[in-house]
């Protein structure tokens, strides 16, 4: 069975390549998945408090962003409020 995946997940889980940090709470998580408090690991997808982590790529990170804030959801309610709903 096949599973669709979003393009944005994949290019969030794609923004960890490259990344010593993220590559580094991923290895921790993999080997003991209660070894880094707060954090965990889901489908290669790092998690910070139940909140998808998004690796540093700024590119990915305002996209992100410009996508929520022009959808239904966003509602063009600014930088501010789009910031704080996405969080």
């Amino acid at each position: 069975m096949s599973v669709v995946t979003p393009q944005w997940i994949q290019e969030v889980i794609d923004s960890y390549d490259g990344d010593e940090a993220s590559q580094a709470l991923i290895t921790k998580l993999a080997i003991d998945p209660n070894s880094v408090q707060h954090y965990s690991l889901q489908q290669g997808i790092l998690r910070y408090q139940n909140c998808i982590w998004v690796g540093p790529s700024a590119s990915l990170q305002h996209k992100l962003i410009q996508a929520c804030h022009s959808s239904a959801i966003g509602g063009h309610s600014g930088f501010l409020a789009t910031y704080t709903r996405m969080k």
